[in-house]
């Protein structure tokens, strides 16, 4: 795929400026006379309809024009509406922190054979067989999810490209900050409740009253291996971490990350990320905030989930 400073497609091309000076035109034959020129547009109509007879080509060249154009009359054009639909799903179904313009320009020149020699791809190259096949992975996860990635693959270049892949993730960014929205108006409700602990309050924007300032937090954020001690004394053991009395390291991992009761020191990863808290999460993002508590699968009033607009089955 040619680089950013690839030469700019002649579709978008502006037009050469013409010099100012005055040229004066011979008069126009009068239809009659023979020397009047023949007008030949079949070479036009030739091309209005091959545009016709291929509607990839024509959703290509609309979604380029789209791109090309004001946003508020780009989102008028379905193609457009269809990229950014499909573009706030990649941090989701691929990673919240995907570098689009990498994968998309040193993913696309990676031969389908994974066997097959990377040598004359310079940025490619110096990668490790490790990063090459996250590289690939990421760069096909990427055309699975993007319509016109996969349609078009060899027609993306210059300007165009830069332009499709700044759409793209300006999308993903709103996407995500989308998702933090709504997770800081209903991630405290999600809090597993705790017999004889007042839950934190909804309406207090203070976070200097969570963390360890909170019994509720704080049991989500003590570490596995000191559970009995935090519940025989919950504020005695938050109140010793704030002061400095217990020692929290990066080695500890904390209780939200496993479900209750089942975490094992002779192997951290059984259970890990299977936290009821963490589950409550990825279903509010997911399936939707009324799904956030509920264990059984099933339908859900409202407007369709992330997951059944993209297809999602596990």
């Amino acid at each position: 795929m040619p680089s950013s400073s690839s030469r700019l497609p002649a579709r978008l091309a502006r037009p050469t400026p013409v010099a100012s000076t005055r040229i004066q035109q011979p008069p126009t034959p009068p239809r009659s006379s023979p020397a009047a020129p023949e007008i030949n547009d079949e070479e036009g109509v030739d091309d209005a309809e091959d545009v016709a007879d291929n509607p990839k080509k024509r959703r290509f060249d609309d979604l380029c024009e789209a791109l090309d154009s004001n946003p508020k009359k780009a989102k008028l054009v379905d193609e457009y509406k269809q990229l950014t639909h499909e573009a706030r799903w990649v941090p989701l179904s691929i990673s919240p922190f995907l570098d689009t313009e990498f994968t998309i320009r040193n993913g696309a020149p990676l031969p389908e054979d994974p066997s097959m020699p990377v040598e004359d791809l310079e940025e490619i190259s110096e990668m490790s067989p490790k990063e090459i096949k996250e590289l690939r992975y990421c760069y096909n996860a990427l055309k699975k999810t993007i319509t016109t990635i996969r349609e078009n693959e060899g027609l993306w270049e210059g300007n165009s490209l830069a332009a499709l892949i700044g759409t793209i993730d300006s999308y993903i960014g709103r996407a995500r900050s989308d998702d933090l929205g709504q997770l800081k108006r209903e991630v405290l409700g999600l809090i597993p409740k705790r017999e004889g602990v007042e839950p934190l309050a909804f309406n207090n924007p203070n976070k200097s009253a969570r963390g360890w300032a909170h019994v509720s937090t704080g049991r989500l954020l003590c570490p596995c291996n000191r559970l009995e001690e935090f519940d025989a004394n919950p504020k005695r053991f938050c109140r010793d971490v704030e002061n400095g009395v217990i020692q929290i390291n990066a080695e500890d991992f904390p209780c939200f990350l496993y479900p209750e009761d089942s975490y094992n020191p002779d192997n951290v990863e059984e259970g890990l990320l299977r936290g009821e808290f963490l589950r409550s999460v990825f279903r509010s993002i997911y399936t939707g905030p009324r799904t956030a508590t509920k264990e059984a699968p099933g339908p859900s009033a409202g407007r369709p989930s992330k997951a059944k607009q993209h297809n999602m089955t596990k």
